[in-house]
């Protein structure tokens, strides 16, 4: 009769031994699987910052340049400029849809900035009066276009915070 308690007691041993095993590993491995998940949502936010900041960078140079090829008649020169906007609306649709509506803000900025960038473009010689009001519109919506990437970064940030539940 010992000798079963011996081995019954053995055996239930093993057995909770293996539960709680299986249960800690679960555990780990679940806990591990949120940080990483966490770590890249946090880098893909960075990086939509980062895309922002390109992206109003960019604009600001177009924007010099334009005013420089209306008011001295300088060549317009944009060395391929490439504007990541699909990037950005990639990031932002996959890693936070909760972002879509500054995108739409920075979309509204770029088609507004088309049409002054295109009247800097075409060559033709303008007068005093004309020339300010293209270079007035390229200024106006530059500095919507920098507000909108402004706020689409400080979105980022304060969802990053509210994620990962970080207080300043």
């Amino acid at each position: 009769m010992s000798f079963w308690i011996g081995l019954l007691s053995g055996l239930a041993g093993v057995v909770v031994g293996g539960i709680l095993n299986h249960f800690t590993t679960k555990a780990n491995f679940l806990r591990q699987t949120q940080w990483e998940r966490d770590k890249i949502l946090q880098q893909k936010l960075e990086e939509i910052a980062q895309v922002t900041e390109e992206i109003a960078f960019t604009y600001g140079k177009i924007m010099i340049g334009a005013i420089n090829a209306i008011s001295f008649r300088a060549e317009l020169k944009i060395e391929s400029e490439v504007v990541p906007f699909a990037r950005l609306r990639m990031l932002v649709s996959f890693y936070a849809p909760e972002l879509a509506n500054h995108v739409h803000l920075i979309t509204d900025a770029q088609n507004k900035f088309s049409e002054p960038l295109l009247k800097a473009l075409d060559g033709r010689v303008r007068e005093q009066p004309e020339r300010q009001q293209i270079n007035g519109d390229l200024v106006r919506i530059e500095g919507q276009m920098s507000r909108a990437c402004n706020g689409l970064s400080e979105a980022a940030a304060d969802l990053g915070r509210r994620l990962f539940k970080i207080s300043c």
